[in-house]
């Protein structure tokens, strides 16, 4: 059983299974048998000093049977949160022992049973064995004690839960990948996975621009991330709703030829032209791309789009498998995003100290010699 932080007590009981009657001229034996049983309402359940909780109220109840033996069996329970157990909300302890007072020492052994149900088919359960010994010196009473779990399916990452203890594998050895394959926001202010769909819409632009009122509709197809962070519809409230709407992204690139951030406010949304044409979007998942954004070797983040007349015809499909900050693209990307460093860094600092933090970074052999604090110093 386990401690809480602050408890109220709702009920307790001590049931003796054959009490004396009290009209008896001689009182019979008392029972070898006693059932205690309680219910208490907690701020706070922490196990070993971590919340089990959340740092929130838990519900918490008990019953044990003892014999005057000195065995003892039980079960307690208490409401948790389902991070503890993958899912589960309960926790049921089941636990048996002995305990008995020797010469003024007490010791209790005895072994727990730690249950969790619900726990979504990953084992969280185990046991744990425990021995106990007390004394009491006058009227301080002293208690030490030993609790052990040995391994366990339920004690084990849940890597090994779920894959019954085989080893890790990677998709490649641990290395530079991660910084060598980093994506940079250069050309267009959205989400990653928008970029090559405001790419593709722009390409369009020309063979669009001056027959708006004549297009019928315009298909989009993406992958499954694109479709749960950036397919929506309706009223688009502020810049921070518009800059996560494909549609409205790409109907600005097929009207304007470009996307910059003050596309995303209110005085450029007011051209009744985008929701026109955002009505007319249909989004759909590709299963060529979803496959290939997941494809170790591809890692692509396509999008594409094609525009469907009144009159039956229709424009080129305008398909980019990789935005402009992709490690694929690097030669274009460069460039533009040294371009836009310069452009921020000149908006921030006077032209003194613009052009050292400039030719600083711009000198990888110096960045890489020079101590952190002194790099930091360069922009204070």
């Amino acid at each position: 059983m386990r401690t809480t932080l602050v408890g109220l007590s709702i009920f307790a009981a001590t049931v003796v299974a054959a009490p004396a009657m009290a009209d008896d001229a001689a009182a019979a034996p008392s029972s070898p048998w006693t059932v205690t049983g309680g219910a208490t309402l907690t701020s706070d359940y922490r196990f070993r000093g971590v919340s089990q909780t959340n740092k929130r109220f838990a519900i918490q109840g008990t019953i044990g049977v003892s014999h005057s033996s000195g065995f003892y069996v039980g079960t307690w329970g208490s409401s948790i949160d389902d991070y503890v157990a993958n899912g589960g909300d309960q926790e049921i302890d089941l636990y048996a022992g002995y305990k008995k007072t020797i010469s003024g020492t007490t010791i209790d052994g005895g072994v727990l049973y730690y249950y969790y149900p619900g726990s979504g088919g990953v084992t969280s359960d185990f046991f744990e064995p425990y021995l106990n010994a007390s004394h009491t010196f006058g009227p301080v009473t002293g208690k030490v004690g030993l609790n052990y779990a040995w391994k366990q399916h339920g004690l084990s990452c849940s890597y090994d839960a779920r894959c019954g203890g085989k080893p890790f594998k990677f998709q490649r050895q641990f290395g530079s990948y991660v910084i060598e394959n980093v994506q940079f926001k250069i050309a267009y202010p959205t989400a990653f996975h928008g970029q090559t769909g405001v790419e593709a819409a722009i390409k369009l632009h020309p063979l669009v621009k001056d027959q708006l009122e004549d297009i019928e509709s315009i298909d989009v197809k993406c992958h499954n991330s694109t479709m749960v962070i950036l397919d929506k519809t309706g009223p688009l409230a502020n810049p921070a709703d518009r800059d996560h709407c494909m549609q409205y992204m790409m109907a600005v690139g097929l009207i304007f030829g470009k996307l910059t951030t003050e596309d995303y406010e209110d005085h450029v949304a007011s051209d009744p032209r985008i929701d026109a044409l955002r009505a007319k979007m249909h989004l759909a998942e590709s299963p060529v791309f979803e496959r290939e954004y997941h494809d170790p070797a591809k890692r692509t983040n396509a999008n594409s789009i094609q525009v469907h007349f009144k009159n039956g015809t229709k424009t080129p499909v305008s398909q980019v498998d990789y935005p402009l900050g992709h490690v694929k693209r690097r030669k274009e990307g460069i460039p533009l995003l040294i371009e836009k460093f310069e452009k921020n860094v000149a908006r921030v600092f006077a032209e003194k100290q613009r052009r050292q933090i400039v030719d600083l970074c711009l000198d990888r052999k110096r960045v890489a010699a020079m101590p952190v604090n002194e790099f930091i110093n360069v922009f204070v």
